[in-house]
């Protein structure tokens, strides 16, 4: 699936603005500008969130509320809608009011941005998100699971922390752990299996770059099956008690990135850091396509100066097969041969002010 047109009205940095879309699409405007606010549109019709944000926080700065309005290529409209006052968020398919996480698998994205070779070493929490909204695109399940179990997960730490003090009994804490082991279970497996099902395009997609094998550890506290949390959790109590907080459970999840059997975090330079993040988004794309048979939008935000020959040709071979759009300050480091199948638009003053069709004058 593909996005036809697109539509912004009062979103970041744009008080107006609208595009229609082609394959490839490039665009050129000054930092601050506005590109990657764009980019940021279109991944929140995925998610229904912001990668950087808060909603508040996307709302044009004087204004009162944002729209984004989409078309896909299968004539699907898609917006949503977030104003203050009153406080309200919606989300309509078809002109069909839709829960937020009905957004999840309608219009598949992957984002690529300088920013993620710092994923590497991240802390758990944010490779966690990563891995959650990955799985979340190709398992709605796995999507509603994770919010139940992040609720359950909230009240049974209130419980621990109303035991310390006193007030809180064992027995409710029972049906909360049993609560967290329901939830909790199809998360820790479904992770499991995406480490497994990952592998090969991982491999394939370093290849571009080198010899080596590059590989994800999935780094798990929580044993994988049902009598094993049961009875983790149990012998955990007195500790979680004393800290009021759960210690195990797929809210403590991790993953390492490896190079045949070193960490990259410990011995790569930055180059092997760019081609694992590289290898690992070319990865996901195949990923995501593989599970659901649909093709995902890649945004490309301010990459291609990042990158030397060889992981530009890398990144040249997939655009072909999918609707890709790049944001940059200049056409330098893009090909001809791109910029000849590319639709051009510069942004200027916070505005789409043109478009060009293989142009690049």
């Amino acid at each position: 699936m593909s996005l036809k047109a697109i539509a912004l009205q009062n979103y970041r940095t744009y008080a107006k603005a609208s595009a229609e879309l082609s394959g490839i699409n490039v665009l050129i405007g000054a930092n601050t500008q506005g590109k990657t606010n764009f980019l940021e549109a279109i991944s929140y019709l995925t998610f229904g969130k912001s990668f950087r944000s808060s909603d508040r926080d996307l709302i044009k700065w004087g204004e009162d509320f944002f729209r984004i309005e989409a078309t896909t290529s299968e004539n699907k409209k898609i917006e949503v809608f977030y104003s203050l006052n009153p406080q309200k968020k919606m989300v309509r398919i078809d002109n069909q009011a839709k829960k937020q996480s009905e957004l999840f698998g309608h219009n598949l994205a992957v984002l690529f941005s300088p920013e993620d070779i710092n994923l590497i070493a991240a802390p758990p929490e944010k490779k966690r998100r990563y891995l959650d909204m990955i799985i979340s695109q190709v398992d709605k399940l796995y999507l509603v699971d994770l919010i139940s179990y992040k609720k359950i997960l909230k009240q049974r730490n209130s419980l621990l922390l109303r035991i310390r003090e006193g007030s809180g009994g064992t027995k409710e804490l029972e049906v909360w752990s049993e609560k967290l082991v329901e939830r909790g279970l199809p998360l820790i497996q479904k992770r499991h299996e995406f480490f497994i099902d990952f592998e090969e395009d991982l491999k394939k997609a370093y290849r571009n770059f080198g010899e080596q094998d590059l590989w994800l550890k999935f780094v798990s506290s929580t044993p994988n099956s049902k009598e094993g949390f049961e009875a983790a959790l149990k012998k955990a109590e007195a500790t979680d008690i004393v800290s009021a907080k759960t210690s195990l459970g797929p809210h403590r999840d991790d993953f390492v990135f490896y190079l045949e059997d070193k960490e990259i975090e410990s011995i790569g330079s930055r180059g092997e850091f760019r081609s694992a993040v590289l290898a690992l988004k070319l990865a996901e794309i195949k990923y995501l396509e593989k599970k659901t048979g649909k093709k995902a939008i890649f945004l490309l935000d301010d990459v291609f100066s990042e990158l030397d020959e060889s992981r530009r040709d890398a990144l040249y071979n997939l655009i072909g097969d999918y609707q890709t759009i790049i944001t940059s300050t200049d056409l330098d480091h893009l090909s001809e041969e791109l910029l000849k199948k590319a639709a051009i638009f510069k942004i200027e003053n916070y505005e789409i002010i043109n478009q060009e069709i293989g142009n690049r004058k």
